[in-house]
């Protein structure tokens, strides 16, 4: 999105936001356990009363999170005012509850997916109901190398001339810039490269946990599933509640399917999080000598905000707009304009309203340079392909 009024750009959604009183989670799943948690983490419970609908009787006679947990039936019945709905399903199923939900609630009732509600209008509330930074979440590459070379690697690991290895003060000057600007995140995420080939993994984490702990609703770290954590990294996941997400290229490098076979035996040894993330097929964001058409400065703004990727970067002491964006950068595909980043390092109260905008994609352009080579995030990308494809190694890394 391009600025248009700079720091007042929610303004109307979060009045719009504070005047609501009643939050229906239609669906009791994970989702909406985790939702739960997460708004009586931020102590939004003062505001807002929270409301479960669910068809099991079960769950209708014992709650869920301390939550009252109506019927279909009791929902639709019952008067509610001044309510937002949240549908807590896989996205498979979303499409059925909006059917079912349409034409039986009030005009001025929104509906929100669970992902838009949390990437979207959990940090406007938050910030204009409490005058507090909230950030879905954030990512941190300590280094880009890796024992892999996955052809469309979105991180464009086979395109890098030369990996940045961050030194330890560097990752913890990042984090405490990124800690004095936000006051309170979902998801911190440890990623790469791989980041078990980082030497002062441990060290990072533990200066993380010690000083920001409670910043954070999720600290997570994401490996390739082809290189062993040591024991005492394991212990560190289990006593700290470091949830691991371990994705499975055992297909695609099958030489490797013994070290994630171990891998998952050793995490249930020592009890860690983990996340056995398999995905059957990859898409493919940016595709070399691939022709892509000239476009207006309207239709790249259009295109990066029907693309909608969620996520950002933190390094340098910057955020990035976009992730992919900044990896394109690092790995010299396409250069970054200077207001794809927001410099934390400058960072002043006054800033709130727009360092959230910008977290929600607002920028001067409106728009990123690599949009000009990209084929969109996951939703519009229509170039799909097999996961971890290799690419023989040119370089030693």
């Amino acid at each position: 999105m391009k600025w248009k009024n700079k720091g007042h750009e929610f303004d109307e959604t979060g009045r719009a936001l504070q005047e609501k009183k009643e939050v229906y989670l239609y669906g009791a799943v994970p989702i909406a356990q985790d939702l739960i948690k997460l708004m009586e983490w931020l102590h939004l419970g003062i505001n807002w009363e929270v409301y479960v609908v669910d068809r099991d009787p079960a769950k209708q006679k014992n709650g869920l999170c301390g939550c009252e947990v109506l019927s279909p039936e009791a929902f639709f019945n019952r008067e509610k005012k001044d309510a937002l709905v949240v549908i807590c399903t896989s996205f498979a199923v979303e499409k059925e509850i909006r059917e079912l939900l349409k034409g039986r609630l009030a005009e001025d009732i929104p509906v929100y997916s669970h992902m838009t509600f949390l990437y979207e209008q959990l940090p406007i509330y938050f910030l204009y109901a409490h005058d507090k930074v909230f950030f879905p979440s954030e990512n941190m590459l300590p280094s880009t190398i890796c024992n892999l070379n996955c052809r469309d690697c979105l991180n464009f690991t086979p395109y890098i001339k030369k990996h940045h290895v961050a030194s330890l003060e560097e990752l913890k000057r990042n984090v405490d810039l990124f800690f004095k600007a936000v006051d309170r995140i979902y998801l911190f995420q440890i990623t790469g490269g791989e980041p078990l080939l980082y030497k002062d993994l441990q060290s990072l984490l533990e200066y993380i946990d010690q000083n920001y702990r409670s910043q954070i609703f999720r600290l997570e770290l994401v490996t390739n599933g082809t290189v062993m954590p040591s024991d005492s990294l394991c212990a560190y996941f289990k006593d700290k509640n470091i949830h691991i997400v371990l994705d499975d290229y055992r297909r695609a490098v099958p030489e490797r399917a013994h070290v994630h076979e171990r891998i998952r035996e050793k995490f249930s040894e020592f009890q860690v999080s983990y996340l056995d993330n398999y995905v059957g097929k990859w898409f493919r964001m940016y595709i070399p000598q691939q022709e892509h058409p000239v476009l207006s400065e309207e239709e790249l703004i259009r295109k990066f905000d029907v693309c909608g990727t969620p996520w950002c970067s933190l390094r340098d002491g910057k955020l990035s707009l976009c992730n992919y964006s900044m990896y394109a950068d690092t790995a010299g595909i396409c250069r970054a304009s200077e207001d794809e980043f927001f410099d934390l390092s400058r960072y002043q109260e006054s800033d709130k309203k727009a360092l959230v905008e910008f977290r929600l994609r607002y920028s001067q352009k409106g728009y990123t340079e690599f949009c000009k080579q990209c084929n969109t995030w996951e939703k519009e990308n229509v170039c799909w392909c097999d996961p971890a494809i290799q690419y023989e190694k040119e370089k030693e890394v």
